[in-house]
């Protein structure tokens, strides 16, 4: 994941395609907290999340709280 956020963050436009990848690898490979965080910057650069975006966080959201409750 280190070497996809680094070619994401050269990337001068970034479309939703491109936002929703990196949030998916976040979601899918951890840290699960950087999706959400990247939901927050997609959000704050002023592209709008699809119908895509929102699942990938939903899923993040879930793994990272299932890890919290676990480390219980």
């Amino acid at each position: 994941m280190d070497y996809a956020r680094k070619l994401f963050d050269t990337m001068p436009k970034r479309d939703a395609f491109l936002w929703n990848t990196l949030i998916r690898g976040y979601a899918d490979r951890g840290p699960c907290h950087e999706a959400i965080v990247l939901y927050r910057n997609m959000h704050h650069s002023g592209l709008s999340p699809d119908n895509y975006t929102f699942p990938f966080v939903v899923r993040s959201c879930t793994v990272q709280l299932a890890r919290e409750r676990s480390a219980l």
